[in-house]
Parts: C-alpha cells; sequence; structure tokens
C-alpha cells in the first residue's frame, strides 16, 4: 500500500551495545589546522587627558561595535558595596542604549554593543555618569527596589556562599567580599547618597575602555578622545587594600551549613602564577589534563568512569593581586562525599602519575583551539582585552603565549602538575548538607 512506509533496517534504528562500546572509545582529535587562525587583531591604545587609557581592536568580523569599560572601585564595606550595587544599575545603566552593568570585588564593568555608525553617540552616553548631573531619583528608587529584591536572593545562593567563604578563608573579612546588606539597609539609602557615591567612587584615572569594532583602530580612538575630552582628571580611586593570603593548614575544608540542600556547591583554590610568569603555559596545559577542559582527567573520571552527574569548572583567577587557580562545582547531596573524595585522588594523581605526552598534546590543541575561538565573538575578543588590561598585561600578550603553548614539553607540565596542582587546594569550601560531609571540616 502506497501509505505505509518501509521500515529501516534494525541497525538503522538504533546501535547495539558493541557499536556503542566502541563509539565510546578514544578518537584522534581532527588536526588542529593552519596557525594563522591562532594569531589575533593587534590592539592599538591610547592614554586620554582624563586618565583614561583607550584601546582599539579592529576585527573585520564584527557586525556591531562592542565597547566596555571598567572603572577600579574596591568597597570598603557592606554599605559601599550596596552603594556601589545601585549605582552600577541606577546611573551605569544608560538612557538611550543599553548599558549592561555590574560589579566585581575590584572594578565597575558596563558593557554596550552597537551599530558601528552610531558609536559616537554610544561612547558620549558612557561619559554622561562623569558629568557634573543630578541621579535621576526615580531611577534610584526602582534600582533600590530591583536590589532590595535581590538581596535575600544573593544571601542564599549557595555559589555567593562558597565565594564569600573562600575569600573570607584565604584574605580574612574584607568589606568587599560581604554580601549586601539586608533588605531594611538597602530601603534606607537615598538618592542623596547615591549621588554622593557617584562622585567618590566613580573615577576614569585608571579606568580602562576597550572597543572592537570592523573600524579603523586610530579613527576609533579619535572617537573616544573626543567624547571623553573636558572631563575632570580626578585622583584615581583609593586602590585595593594591600593584603597577603593567610597561611591555611594543609587539607582543611570549611563547610557552609545548609539543611536538606538538594546539592552542595563546592569552590577550591589552588596556587597559581601571573600570566606573564614563564611557567603558566605549562601549568595551563596542566590544569587543562587536571580539571580545565571536557576531557580531563577530572570529567574522564567522575562522569565516565564513575557514572556521576557532576558540574565542575576549572579556571584562573586574579584578586587582590593574588593569582589562583579556581575548582568549581556543584554535584547532588548524596555523591558528595564520593565526588570530593574522587577530587582528592585525582590532583594527588597530579603528582603521583604525571600527565601523558598525549594529554599534553591534546591539552595543548585545545588552549590553541580556544585562543583562535576568540575571533568568532567580538564580545569574547572584548572581554579578553579587558582582562589584558585590569591585570596589567601586554596587549600583544596572546602572540607570546601561542608561541610559548606550541613548545611547552611534557617534562614541563609535570613539574607543574606536581608543583602547583600535587599537593593540593590551599583553600576549600562546600557549600551543602554537613551530614552527608566526611568528619574532619569546620562547619558555619
Amino acid at each position: 500500500m502506497s501509505g505505509l512506509r518501509t521500515p529501516l533496517p534494525g541497525h538503522a534504528r538504533y546501535r547495539g551495545a558493541a557499536e556503542l562500546a566502541s563509539a565510546a572509545a578514544p578518537r584522534p582529535l581532527p588536526p588542529l589546522g593552519s596557525d594563522d587562525r591562532i594569531s589575533l587583531p593587534a590592539a592599538a591604545w591610547r592614554p586620554l587627558d582624563c586618565g583614561l587609557r583607550a584601546v582599539a581592536v579592529q576585527d573585520p568580523h564584527a557586525a556591531t561595535a562592542e565597547v566596555q569599560l571598567q572603572q577600579p572601585y574596591t568597597p570598603g564595606t557592606p554599605r559601599e558595596s550596596a552603594l556601589a550595587e545601585l549605582l552600577a544599575d541606577a546611573v551605569l545603566r544608560g538612557t538611550d542604549h543599553e548599558l549592561r552593568s555590574a560589579r566585581t570585588a575590584e572594578w565597575f564593568v558596563t558593557t554596550a554593543h552597537v551599530d558601528p555608525a552610531g558609536l559616537t553617540d554610544l561612547l558620549r552616553e558612557f561619559t554622561l555618569p562623569f558629568t557634573p548631573r543630578a541621579v535621576p531619583a526615580d531611577r534610584v528608587a526602582l534600582a533600590r527596589t530591583r536590589l532590595g529584591r535581590r538581596a535575600p536572593l544573593q544571601a542564599s545562593d549557595p555559589a555567593t556562599a562558597a565565594r564569600e567563604a573562600l575569600w573570607t578563608s584565604r584574605f580574612g573579612p574584607l568589606g568587599c567580599f560581604a554580601r549586601l546588606p539586608g533588605p531594611d539597609d538597602i530601603t534606607a539609602l537615598t538618592t542623596a547618597d547615591v549621588e554622593t557615591a557617584r562622585r567618590s567612587m566613580l573615577r576614569l584615572s585608571g579606568a580602562h575602555l576597550v572597543v572592537v569594532a570592523d573600524l579603523p583602530p586610530e579613527h576609533v580612538l579619535d572617537l573616544a578622545e573626543a567624547a571623553f575630552a573636558g572631563l575632570d582628571a580626578r585622583p584615581p580611586a583609593a586602590p585595593p587594600p594591600a593584603v597577603e593570603p593567610l597561611p591555611s593548614p594543609r587539607d582543611h575544608q570549611v563547610v557552609v551549613h545548609r539543611p536538606r540542600a538538594l546539592q552542595s556547591h563546592f569552590l577550591m583554590s589552588f596556587p597559581s602564577v601571573p600570566w606573564e610568569d614563564d611557567r603558566y603555559p605549562a601549568l595551563a596545559l596542566a590544569n587543562a589534563v587536571f580539571a580545565g577542559y571536557f576531557s580531563s582527567r577530572l570529567m574522564g573520571r567522575l562522569r565516565e568512569r564513575l557514572g556521576l552527574s557532576c558540574h565542575v569548572v576549572s579556571y584562573f583567577d586574579q584578586t587582590l593581586g593574588t593569582h589562583s587557580v579556581l575548582l568549581e562545582g556543584a554535584c547532588a547531596t548524596a555523591a558528595t562525599g564520593t565526588v570530593l573524595s574522587e577530587l582528592r585522588a585525582e590532583w594527588t594523581g597530579m603528582a603521583t602519575r604525571p600527565p601523558e605526552p598525549s594529554e599534553v598534546e591534546d591539552a595543548r590543541r585545545y588552549s590553541l583551539g580556544m585562543i583562535a575561538a576568540l575571533r568568532a565573538s567580538p564580545a569574547a575578543l572584548t572581554q579578553f582585552f579587558s582582562t589584558l588590561c585590569c591585570w596589567d598585561i601586554p596587549l600583544d600578550w596572546a602572540e607570546g603565549y601561542a608561541r610559548r603553548l606550541r613548545t611547552v614539553t611534557p617534562a614541563e607540565v609535570t613539574d607543574a602538575a606536581h608543583a602547583f596542582l600535587g599537593p593540593g587546594p590551599t583553600s576549600r569550601v562546600v557549600v551543602g548538607d554537613a551530614t552527608v560531609l566526611t568528619s574532619g571540616e569546620t562547619p558555619q
């Protein structure tokens, strides 16, 4: 009958156990391709009279102009943190364009994108928070309401609790890491408080403006110079507190108790070196082998061998001038003990079971590919160059880093793994139900 369809052969409908087993076997990665894909577009920069450093990157693949402004500021108290959040929401949000603002422990970050033809108007809007104009009371009221609603959510967020506990264990109880005050304290903040904070907190001295667009860099820098011309070159804001990480007893873990939590959230800090350090490329490959990408040892151990559903990510961080590798993840409460035990076995194994040459080569190709992938996203390229600015790294760093990645030997990766990862984390925090965790931890 014409209305009936001929059934597909059995092997076309599904795969049997033997086929699935063969598919799960390791397969060689495809060739990386030409090194031409690794090079990033050059960045041009110019210091402006207001103390701002403007950076322009011409990306012929960018359909829009991506802009990011990072201003240095480190709150000293929870109240200052709340005022900084209000500033980011009410003052740095933008009027005619959609400006997205956020705050870290050390920076105000404002980002936006626009059609290249509208870059002049967008840059002019970036300057408005630094002009002598009143902060609209209605915008402050809306931002205050949003912040009051967000504060309890932030207090209950396990990732936020883990980060606060980790920084406190590393640096002590600094105001820049404190969670937001309660809704009543936020409601008490007035428009006059926000205006005073705007004058005292917002500074262009020491700030960085990064623009990625398919426009000549000198033209972009001219536009930035014209937009920010005449603005006050006020002294820079107070630098972040000079702190040294606190000594932490080896094998010490802080537990933030969340009764009956369905998941546990963990955050661990390993020692690291600056990006410009000669050992950094080897450590980057060691971290990739350990837990830094989808084919890492830790992912293979947790997901493929044990069948655990566990989110884990490992990345480099710089906070208050200190460098670290952060390993962050979440897992089901019932699997917490197993996951933490496997984590311990894996970081110990980085010293006792050095990375194989094939593991190093796969990590090398992945790392080079991630540099090449920056060219596919103007927003990612903007964030990358902004990070270089904030961490005071030369803007042509990527070229030398890629060249060094190609020459790192397995022996150098082994040395880095043994020195930085093998001894284990310097600080560990687990947010979850303490009753399912092993003994010897310090609950909070």
